[in-house]
């Protein structure tokens, strides 16, 4: 399979059919044609007209072979009607090799008849799911029943081997859960594992209605380079997902591919960015041969000088981190361990930067009452944040 991005999907007419696939990402429309957000590790509503790109989608397409065609049905992103979202799938009954549908937690009622329907048109076509609310047992169970499998690890998609497999199949697929007993819906954390991928279609995600809020220009790339994350920190899903990094220059010859697209701004989707550290430095470094203009999610515990001025350097203009309390050792019940000092040294230093900061606090945690809930009210407004 080539690293290289498929560019003129026209020539797929002329591959041999036994040798090309089309892989088809659906996403459902939202009720009212809100703007909610599906991936596997998290699912959430935007309270602005905002709308993050499908990393999850984004990082599966890098799977496909050259000759292979991905398609995109967006009916959030494109407010489709229930007409045009079912004309388009329809479209899909006699074409796709597979398709992988998105489902969340914020419209799980809505985005489950959607799935419903979707799978009683596409009936002989594999069909596989990915969502947050599949983390969960009962949910992963339920879904099980309409499809072929639950995909867990975007990185193992093999499309060749999903295409040729049937419900109730004894091929095991890696990153995916095929019945009750696979391995992905449940199981113990690992530590950092490394994948390679190659250059995920981003022409294919290029939709107007795909917005984000600290973005310097309008059109933007997520970018994905470590998924999951480090921490366990037990209030959030990622705190069960064993991480997984690629290589800076993988990724490098993703930004190159952004880059001869013409656009500027990224998105770096990491729930952490910045591990593995000695990695993400070389990242940082080839990265000054573009202009990219772009925002990070930055966790405290991570902070170093050098890490920070090199992402600056690099073209990072805003940093998301997460607080979560003014009282931050009361978060060690979470399994989340910051200190003051490291809240401290990482705002300080930004500001010197002049980058934007943006942070991240919880309000009503179990073990907080309204004076808990107060200070961190209080303190969130004392900060030095934007």
């Amino acid at each position: 399979m080539s690293n290289t991005p498929y560019k003129d999907q026209d020539l797929i007419k002329n591959l041999s059919v036994t040798k090309s696939k089309i892989i088809a990402f659906v996403i459902p429309p939202s009720p009212d044609h809100r703007r909610i957000t599906r991936q596997i590790d998290c699912c959430h509503e935007s309270k602005a007209d905002y709308l993050w790109q499908p990393y999850d989608f984004i990082t599966m397409s890098s799977l496909a072979a050259d000759e292979d065609r991905v398609i995109l049905i967006d009916g959030t992103a494109d407010r489709l009607d229930d007409e045009t979202f079912f004309r388009r799938v329809r479209a899909l009954k006699s074409t796709a090799s597979i398709v992988i549908f998105a489902v969340g937690s914020a419209a799980w009622s809505s985005d489950y008849n959607y799935l419903k329907q979707v799978r009683t048109i596409v009936e002989a076509t594999p069909f596989f799911v990915i969502g947050d609310l599949l983390l969960e047992d009962f949910y992963a169970k339920l879904i099980l029943k309409d499809c072929e499998g639950i995909i867990y690890k975007p990185h193992y998609a093999n499309f060749d081997a999903m295409a040729d497999f049937r419900r109730g199949g004894d091929t095991i697929l890696d990153g995916i859960c095929t019945n009750e007993n696979s391995v992905g819906v449940s199981g113990s954390k690992s530590k950092l594992s490394h994948a390679t991928i190659g250059i995920p279609r981003h022409e294919v995600f290029r939709r107007k209605n795909y917005r984000f809020p600290f973005a310097k220009h309008f059109e933007y790339a997520i970018v994905t380079t470590t998924w999951g994350c480090r921490f366990t920190c037990s209030y959030c899903t990622d705190g069960n997902i064993s991480p997984i990094a690629r290589n800076h220059k993988e990724i490098l010859d993703e930004l190159t591919y952004i880059n001869a697209l013409g656009i500027k701004e990224l998105f770096f989707s990491d729930k952490v960015f910045g591990d593995p550290i000695k990695d993400r430095l070389l990242l940082l470094d080839g990265m000054k041969r573009f202009n990219f203009s772009w925002t990070a999610y930055f966790h405290p515990a991570l902070y170093k000088p050098e890490l920070l001025d090199a992402m600056h350097s690099a073209g990072c203009h805003t940093i998301i981190t997460g607080i979560d309390s003014a009282d931050l050792a009361s978060l060690k019940k979470y399994n989340r361990t910051v200190t003051e000092s490291m809240v401290s040294n990482l705002i300080n230093h930004a500001n010197r930067l002049g980058m934007n900061i943006c942070a991240d606090f919880i309000l009503g945690l179990e073990h907080e009452d309204r004076f808990a809930v107060e200070r961190t009210i209080e303190f969130a407004l004392a900060s030095p944040i934007d």
